[in-house]
């Protein structure tokens, strides 16, 4: 009850679109406008301070002292620490600077007409036109951001006009399907009412089946003009952040730092032209004017708010009660820490090997940035092509910056563990080394790849030629072609269905969905990939995806046979028959030499007369530590004979006719003999059968596109690690084919959400107390035969 309270809660209350934005766009205005404020009132103190100097100027001396004095008083300026005077000779302040020219000037107590004349022509005036011109800028600049952000706020305005459509539609939809269901419902059971026939029920489901075809036709351009909105709307903030936002800031600032930079030049050169004196004095100025930089203002700016540089570091702060502040490794905790250190040791040299193959392309990147800043970009090509190269840049520059960062949060992780006495360094060379071979893998992939299009080109241009050589031949010959027999070709197939029992109720949440009962038989028609799903289809011949955990199924038998039509074809190729083997689940391996070595230990387990629980894979190299555990190496298939009762994560299994056990966190379960049933030696000798005779030097042969074939392989991908020695997919092998069964509603596609996890174990016990019957198989002459 809890559960479906939780669920039955509003979601979070989220701030509309319009309103969230607007918010963003109007912080954006004010602190601009607050920038340029700032800047404005730095120009007018320029202009006031040369427009006062002008004009004492021409009072001479005094004047002019009184001027520098004041100026002097209206800012406070700090005194120099001892690292700035130990940096003097490097960079400089802009408050050293202008206190310099204070001071400068103060001392000139004779000034002459010209120099009056100067400041009041190249800098008063100037400030005053440029002041004017940036007030201009201004409105400009905030025309451009009205309709920027009108176009912005209107893309979204129309983003949730489309939402809206959209669910309002499919709530229609929804009512039109559920009515339309509901009459082909009542037409099927013939349930009239008084004075109406069965022409009238025809006639209203002929109505609400157009009805709904027409409201779905409706909801589909609805969904689709939404999913356009949330496109066109996501690419137009992007366009604004990364185009209109920088290119209105450059446009407001303008020259405004050159300007001052000009300015600041032309109060030193007056000075030097007054005569020896002043120049003696300005020279300096002049000096530290170009002394100024952004890196050293940023700097001293870092000094001064630690904020930016003291990054939070955090401790461990233990409870009162409890007295442990290091990491505690015991029997089962050093399994966990191992697989971790296995985990992070991957994601090290996966991080390594993306930092790397990136590093190579943002270096080639940078490289053409220069070319194309080196040559004529004044073109529109050139200068499109720029852009692209800036944009990959920034974004090849942030992936490095998050693998860099993955990477050395799982460096960290891997030290800790080192210290804490965990063998790290095995599992980072395995990482590696699996990794090197992923490399050469794919490298091996690509020339595949290429020589089979080179070959497929070289096979159409050859067909081209024969068939324009061969025109005018008679018909006649290509019937000879065809009878020619294959040598190997399949005649026969056979395959058990394999059944299942439902355990709990489960009811369909989408179309594509079946709809189930507890104690219901069900017929898997295709099985799981590791998402949670298979599809069934009931006794009623209905199908659709179930939730795998919600059904216990019955061991399956195959049994495939080739032969050929001329023959009986090869030794050992003319007939393949695979039966007595368990039902593995996607989790399970499918290659032939595990499925050879579990028939090996299946009749080791025969002989010996012990109980088999289910077979097991080793995933690493494992030595037994004490007398009653077992050793084993990569690759080994070990006999389970008891899984984990007592809860310390240790398996009894046997391997090469010894009894032991082993951390099941080392081993991959390949697939039990029965699932949820436990096989017995005498049960073992009942259903096995004879190995099969295949060569063993020759590859197994491809199997007809028919056959239904176990997608096992994405599952093992996703669960192996990266030393795991695991064979490579089916795709990638010219001996495998993948042939699944695909829905007739929705071809190709599953559920796209988690399968739902089943009730509990309660039912499950319930249904077998109750003396309901698990699906067994039993064997006789003609084959296995399925008892239910």
């Amino acid at each position: 009850m809890s559960g479906k309270a939780e669920n039955m809660q509003p979601p979070p209350r989220r701030l509309k679109l319009g309103q969230e934005l607007r918010t963003v766009q109007n912080e954006q205005v004010s602190s601009l406008h607050s920038k340029f404020q700032q800047e404005s009132e730095l120009l007018e103190e320029i202009r006031e301070f040369s427009k006062q100097r002008s004009s004492i100027e021409r009072t001479y001396a005094q004047s002019l002292q009184k001027l520098a004095a004041q100026f002097q008083q209206k800012r406070v300026f700090p005194a120099l620490t001892e690292e700035q005077k130990q940096n003097e000779q490097q960079h400089r302040l802009a408050l050293q600077v202008w206190k310099a020219i204070l001071d400068e000037t103060e001392k000139v107590s004779k000034a002459r007409v010209t120099a009056s004349e100067t400041l009041s022509s190249q800098i008063a005036e100037v400030i005053k036109m440029q002041k004017n011109t940036r007030a201009q800028t201004l409105k400009k600049c905030d025309d451009m951001f009205n309709v920027c952000q009108e176009e912005v706020q209107t893309t979204v305005r129309d983003l949730s006009k489309a939402k809206k459509n959209y669910c309002d539609t499919e709530t229609l939809a929804e009512e039109a399907r559920e009515k339309a269901l509901d009459a082909e419902t009542k037409l099927k059971k013939g349930s009239l009412k008084f004075f109406q026939s069965k022409s009238a029920l025809e006639r209203q489901m002929s109505k609400l089946t157009a009805r709904r075809e027409t409201c779905d036709r409706r909801s589909a351009h609805m969904r689709n003009e939404y999913l356009l909105a949330i496109t066109a709307a996501n690419a137009h903030q992007q366009r604004y952040y990364s185009t209109d936002l920088p290119y209105i800031m450059s446009t407001l600032d303008g020259n405004f730092y050159d300007r001052l930079k000009d300015y600041y030049s032309i109060f030193a050169t007056t000075e030097i032209e007054l005569g020896t004196y002043a120049r003696a004095c300005f020279d300096k100025v002049q000096g530290e004017a170009e002394l100024i930089t952004r890196e050293y203002h940023s700097q001293r700016f870092l000094q001064k708010c630690p904020v930016f540089t003291k990054p939070l570091q955090y401790h461990y702060t233990p409870i009162d009660t409890d007295q442990v502040s290091s990491m505690v490794i015991d029997q089962k905790e050093s399994l966990y820490l191992d697989r971790e250190a296995r985990k992070w040791a991957t994601s090290v040299a996966r991080q390594a090997k993306s930092i790397e193959d990136n590093g190579q392309i943002f270096q080639e990147v940078q490289n053409s940035m220069v070319q194309l800043k080196g040559s004529d970009t004044s073109s529109d090509s050139g200068f499109g092509q720029e852009k692209d190269s800036e944009q990959k840049h920034e974004t090849l520059r942030e992936t490095l910056r998050k693998s860099e960062t993955t990477k050395l949060k799982a460096e960290a992780k891997l030290n800790m563990l080192r210290n804490a006495g965990i063998n790290v360094d095995q599992w980072v060379d395995s990482a590696y080394e699996a990794i090197a071979k992923e490399a050469e893998i794919e490298a091996q992939m690509k020339l595949q790849q290429a020589a089979a299009k080179q070959s497929a080109h070289s096979e159409e241009l050859t067909a081209s030629h024969a068939m324009n050589s061969f025109d005018s031949f008679d018909d006649t010959f290509e019937a000879t072609l065809n009878e020619d027999p294959d040598p190997v070709q399949p005649s026969r197939v056979q395959e058990t269905c394999i059944r299942a029992a439902a355990l709990y109720d489960y009811q369909a949440q989408r179309d594509d969905e079946l709809s189930i009962r507890e104690h219901e038989y069900l017929e898997i028609i295709e099985e799981s990939e590791g998402d949670g799903w298979v599809k069934a289809r009931n006794e009623s011949g209905q199908s659709g995806y179930i939730p795998e955990a919600y059904v216990q199924v019955e061991r399956r038998h195959v049994t495939r046979q080739l032969s050929n039509n001329s023959s009986e074809g090869s030794p050992g190729w003319s007939q393949l028959s695979k039966t007595g083997q368990p039902y593995m689940s996607s989790a399970s391996l499918t290659d032939y030499e595990v499925q050879a070595a579990m028939a090996n230990q299946v009749g080791a387990a025969t002989a010996s007369g012990q109980t088999v629980v289910c077979f097991a894979r080793a995933l690493y190299d494992y030595q037994g530590c004490t007398t009653d555990e077992l050793s084993f190496s990569e690759g080994c298939v070990i006999k389970v004979l008891k899984q984990d009762d007592e809860g310390d994560g240790f398996w009894e299994g046997e391997l090469n006719g010894r009894v032991g056990v082993f951390p099941s966190l080392l081993v991959e379960e390949l697939g039990c003999p029965s699932v949820n049933e436990i096989v017995t030696p005498e049960e073992i000798e009942e259903t096995s059968e004879p190995p099969s005779t295949l060569p063993p030097s020759l590859p197994p042969p491809p199997l007809p596109d028919s056959l239904p074939t176990l997608s096992v392989y994405s599952e093992v991908d996703r669960r192996r690690p990266a030393s795991a020695d695991i064979p490579d997919s089916p795709n990638t092998s010219p001996y495998y084919t993948r042939s699944a069964p695909q829905s007739p509603t929705m071809p190709g596609l599953k559920p796209a959400r988690a399968a739902p996890l089943p009730p509990g174990k309660i039912k499950k016990r319930l249904f077998e107390s109750q003396g309901h019957r698990q699906p067994e198989t039993r064997y006789s002459d003609e084959g296995p035969v399925t008892m239910v």
